[in-house]
Protein backbone atom coordinates (compact mmCIF):
# COMPACT_ATOMS: atom_id res chain seq x y z
CA UNK A 1 0.00 0.00 0.00
CA UNK A 2 1.33 3.71 -1.42
CA UNK A 3 1.86 6.25 1.73
CA UNK A 4 1.16 9.59 0.84
CA UNK A 5 3.32 12.01 0.76
CA UNK A 6 1.57 13.99 4.73
CA UNK A 7 1.76 10.46 5.81
CA UNK A 8 5.33 9.77 5.21
CA UNK A 9 5.94 13.98 6.73
CA UNK A 10 3.79 13.18 9.32
CA UNK A 11 6.24 9.88 10.54
CA UNK A 12 9.23 12.03 9.71
CA UNK A 13 8.30 14.28 12.50
CA UNK A 14 6.93 12.07 15.38
CA UNK A 15 10.69 10.29 14.59
CA UNK A 16 12.06 13.30 14.87
CA UNK A 17 10.44 14.45 18.05
CA UNK A 18 11.30 11.11 19.89
CA UNK A 19 15.03 11.80 19.06
CA UNK A 20 15.06 15.41 20.47
CA UNK A 21 13.19 13.44 23.77
CA UNK A 22 15.54 11.05 24.25
CA UNK A 23 19.23 13.45 23.89
CA UNK A 24 19.30 15.21 27.27
CA UNK A 25 18.95 18.92 27.42
CA UNK A 26 21.87 20.75 28.96
CA UNK A 27 20.75 22.87 31.93
CA UNK A 28 21.43 26.35 32.02
CA UNK A 29 23.85 27.36 35.07
CA UNK A 30 22.54 29.89 37.22
CA UNK A 31 24.02 33.16 38.21
CA UNK A 32 26.47 33.41 40.97
CA UNK A 33 26.35 36.12 43.69
CA UNK A 34 29.02 36.23 46.11
CA UNK A 35 28.02 38.84 48.63
CA UNK A 36 30.90 38.45 51.24
CA UNK A 37 34.37 36.97 51.97
CA UNK A 38 37.15 36.25 49.22
CA UNK A 39 36.48 33.50 46.64
CA UNK A 40 40.03 32.53 44.76
CA UNK A 41 39.36 30.86 41.53
CA UNK A 42 42.69 28.81 41.53
CA UNK A 43 41.56 25.94 38.63
CA UNK A 44 38.94 26.18 35.85
CA UNK A 45 34.82 27.11 37.42
CA UNK A 46 31.79 28.77 35.06
CA UNK A 47 30.21 31.15 37.23
CA UNK A 48 27.48 30.85 34.58
CA UNK A 49 25.11 33.65 33.04
CA UNK A 50 25.54 36.27 35.27
CA UNK A 51 28.66 36.87 38.35
CA UNK A 52 27.58 39.24 40.89
CA UNK A 53 30.39 40.35 43.07
CA UNK A 54 28.58 42.10 46.11
CA UNK A 55 24.73 42.63 45.33
CA UNK A 56 25.15 44.11 48.55
CA UNK A 57 27.83 44.05 51.80
CA UNK A 58 31.53 43.91 50.40
CA UNK A 59 33.30 40.61 48.52
CA UNK A 60 36.24 40.01 46.90
CA UNK A 61 37.29 37.29 43.61
CA UNK A 62 40.53 36.42 43.49
CA UNK A 63 41.67 35.02 40.29
CA UNK A 64 45.25 33.41 40.52
CA UNK A 65 47.65 31.51 38.42
CA UNK A 66 45.99 28.31 36.85
CA UNK A 67 42.91 29.46 37.55
CA UNK A 68 40.23 30.16 34.44
CA UNK A 69 36.29 31.90 35.84
CA UNK A 70 33.97 32.30 33.02
CA UNK A 71 30.55 33.94 32.63
CA UNK A 72 28.93 35.81 30.53
CA UNK A 73 28.61 39.15 32.31
CA UNK A 74 29.48 40.37 35.35
CA UNK A 75 28.88 43.15 38.33
CA UNK A 76 31.31 44.36 40.82
CA UNK A 77 29.14 46.44 43.27
CA UNK A 78 25.67 45.99 41.90
CA UNK A 79 23.55 47.35 44.43
CA UNK A 80 24.05 50.87 46.52
CA UNK A 81 25.46 49.50 49.33
CA UNK A 82 27.10 47.01 47.38
CA UNK A 83 31.79 46.97 47.39
CA UNK A 84 32.93 44.24 45.14
CA UNK A 85 36.61 43.97 44.13
CA UNK A 86 38.12 41.40 41.52
CA UNK A 87 41.70 40.85 41.42
CA UNK A 88 43.43 38.97 38.76
CA UNK A 89 47.07 38.10 39.46
CA UNK A 90 47.24 34.92 37.17
CA UNK A 91 45.23 32.89 35.25
CA UNK A 92 42.12 34.34 32.95
CA UNK A 93 38.96 35.90 33.71
CA UNK A 94 36.81 35.77 30.48
CA UNK A 95 33.62 37.64 30.08
CA UNK A 96 31.87 36.54 26.86
CA UNK A 97 29.33 40.04 27.31
CA UNK A 98 29.53 42.70 29.65
CA UNK A 99 31.97 43.93 32.57
CA UNK A 100 30.46 46.52 34.29
CA UNK A 101 32.64 47.79 37.39
CA UNK A 102 30.67 49.56 39.87
CA UNK A 103 26.83 49.39 39.01
CA UNK A 104 24.99 51.36 41.37
CA UNK A 105 27.47 50.70 44.38
CA UNK A 106 31.83 50.36 44.56
CA UNK A 107 33.46 48.51 42.13
CA UNK A 108 37.13 48.22 41.85
CA UNK A 109 39.18 45.57 39.26
CA UNK A 110 43.06 44.89 39.53
CA UNK A 111 44.58 43.29 37.37
CA UNK A 112 48.45 42.59 38.12
CA UNK A 113 49.02 39.52 35.59
CA UNK A 114 46.97 37.35 33.70
CA UNK A 115 43.77 38.66 31.55
CA UNK A 116 40.53 39.73 32.06
CA UNK A 117 38.51 39.91 28.71
CA UNK A 118 35.07 41.29 28.09
CA UNK A 119 32.82 42.53 25.12
CA UNK A 120 31.90 46.00 26.56
CA UNK A 121 33.48 47.52 29.62
CA UNK A 122 31.54 49.99 31.74
CA UNK A 123 33.53 51.53 35.22
CA UNK A 124 31.51 53.57 36.91
CA UNK A 125 27.55 52.89 35.71
CA UNK A 126 24.62 54.85 37.08
CA UNK A 127 24.56 58.43 39.11
CA UNK A 128 26.03 57.56 42.49
CA UNK A 129 28.21 54.59 41.59
CA UNK A 130 31.94 54.24 41.74
CA UNK A 131 34.09 51.83 39.70
CA UNK A 132 37.61 51.53 38.92
CA UNK A 133 40.29 49.68 37.45
CA UNK A 134 44.09 49.76 37.39
CA UNK A 135 46.16 47.79 35.22
CA UNK A 136 49.83 47.02 36.34
CA UNK A 137 50.88 44.07 34.51
CA UNK A 138 48.84 41.36 32.44
CA UNK A 139 45.75 42.89 30.16
CA UNK A 140 42.47 43.66 29.88
CA UNK A 141 40.65 43.21 26.31
CA UNK A 142 37.81 44.51 25.37
CA UNK A 143 36.39 43.43 21.73
CA UNK A 144 34.05 46.26 21.83
CA UNK A 145 33.28 48.98 23.69
CA UNK A 146 35.08 50.90 26.75
CA UNK A 147 33.18 53.50 28.77
CA UNK A 148 34.95 55.12 32.00
CA UNK A 149 31.76 56.96 33.45
CA UNK A 150 28.64 56.00 31.95
CA UNK A 151 25.36 57.43 33.18
CA UNK A 152 26.39 60.17 35.86
CA UNK A 153 28.77 58.01 37.31
CA UNK A 154 32.45 58.20 37.99
CA UNK A 155 34.96 55.79 36.30
CA UNK A 156 38.61 55.90 36.98
CA UNK A 157 41.14 53.46 34.69
CA UNK A 158 44.85 53.76 35.34
CA UNK A 159 47.80 51.65 33.56
CA UNK A 160 50.34 51.53 35.42
CA UNK A 161 52.16 49.01 33.44
CA UNK A 162 50.12 45.98 30.59
CA UNK A 163 48.00 46.79 28.67
CA UNK A 164 44.14 47.68 28.04
CA UNK A 165 42.31 47.19 24.44
CA UNK A 166 38.91 48.54 23.11
CA UNK A 167 37.42 49.51 19.97
CA UNK A 168 36.30 53.12 20.90
CA UNK A 169 36.62 54.62 24.02
CA UNK A 170 35.03 57.31 25.69
CA UNK A 171 36.03 59.14 29.59
CA UNK A 172 32.63 60.85 30.82
CA UNK A 173 29.55 59.75 28.61
CA UNK A 174 26.71 61.20 29.67
CA UNK A 175 25.82 64.43 31.50
CA UNK A 176 26.51 63.64 35.26
CA UNK A 177 29.23 61.42 34.79
CA UNK A 178 33.04 62.17 35.37
CA UNK A 179 36.06 59.74 33.41
CA UNK A 180 39.03 59.83 34.33
CA UNK A 181 42.18 58.15 32.39
CA UNK A 182 45.62 58.08 33.50
CA UNK A 183 48.47 55.98 31.84
CA UNK A 184 51.87 56.03 33.56
CA UNK A 185 53.30 52.90 31.68
CA UNK A 186 52.12 50.27 29.37
CA UNK A 187 49.46 50.43 26.71
CA UNK A 188 46.08 51.63 26.14
CA UNK A 189 45.27 51.32 22.99
CA UNK A 190 41.84 52.20 21.10
CA UNK A 191 41.53 50.81 17.63
CA UNK A 192 38.71 52.94 16.80
CA UNK A 193 37.90 56.64 18.28
CA UNK A 194 38.43 57.90 21.31
CA UNK A 195 36.28 60.78 22.99
CA UNK A 196 37.29 62.76 25.92
CA UNK A 197 33.97 64.29 27.85
CA UNK A 198 31.41 63.38 25.86
CA UNK A 199 28.56 64.85 27.61
CA UNK A 200 30.16 64.10 30.94
CA UNK A 201 33.49 65.42 31.98
CA UNK A 202 36.42 63.35 30.59
CA UNK A 203 40.58 63.45 31.84
CA UNK A 204 43.24 61.87 30.12
CA UNK A 205 46.26 62.10 31.96
CA UNK A 206 49.57 60.77 30.23
CA UNK A 207 52.66 60.40 32.28
CA UNK A 208 53.87 57.71 30.43
CA UNK A 209 53.34 54.69 28.31
CA UNK A 210 51.60 55.23 25.25
CA UNK A 211 47.95 55.48 23.79
CA UNK A 212 47.23 54.76 21.03
CA UNK A 213 44.25 56.06 19.09
CA UNK A 214 43.58 53.95 15.46
CA UNK A 215 40.77 56.51 14.62
CA UNK A 216 39.32 60.19 15.58
CA UNK A 217 40.55 61.61 18.90
CA UNK A 218 38.12 64.07 20.14
CA UNK A 219 37.87 66.77 23.21
CA UNK A 220 34.85 68.22 23.67
CA UNK A 221 34.60 71.17 26.37
CA UNK A 222 33.81 69.16 28.72
CA UNK A 223 37.08 66.87 28.55
CA UNK A 224 41.30 67.88 29.28
CA UNK A 225 44.34 66.39 27.90
CA UNK A 226 47.32 66.36 29.49
CA UNK A 227 50.53 65.20 27.60
CA UNK A 228 53.44 65.28 30.27
CA UNK A 229 57.09 64.49 29.89
CA UNK A 230 57.23 60.67 29.17
CA UNK A 231 53.89 60.20 27.91
CA UNK A 232 53.13 59.14 23.96
CA UNK A 233 50.08 59.68 22.31
CA UNK A 234 49.92 57.88 18.99
CA UNK A 235 47.09 58.96 16.59
CA UNK A 236 46.67 56.68 13.58
CA UNK A 237 48.23 53.23 13.57
CA UNK A 238 50.62 51.46 11.32
CA UNK A 239 50.51 53.33 7.67
CA UNK A 240 47.00 54.67 8.21
CA UNK A 241 46.31 58.47 8.86
CA UNK A 242 44.27 59.33 12.28
CA UNK A 243 42.50 62.94 13.39
CA UNK A 244 42.96 65.03 16.05
CA UNK A 245 39.98 67.33 16.78
CA UNK A 246 40.38 69.38 20.29
CA UNK A 247 40.56 73.11 21.04
CA UNK A 248 43.64 72.26 22.99
CA UNK A 249 46.19 69.58 24.41
CA UNK A 250 47.57 70.93 27.95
Amino acid sequence: MRRSNKTIFRYALQAAALVALSVPMKPLLADTTLNSGTTTVSTSRNFGQGLFVATTGTATMDVVAGGYATNSYAYLGQNASGVGTANVSGGTWANSETLTVGYDGTGTLNVTGGSVTSLVGYLGYNAGSVGAATVSSGGWANSDVLIVGFRGGTGTLTVNGGSVTNSTGYLGYEAGSVGTATVSSGTWANSGNLTVGIHGTGTLTMNGGLVSVAGTLTKSGNGTINLNSGGTLQIGIGGGSGILTTGSIQ
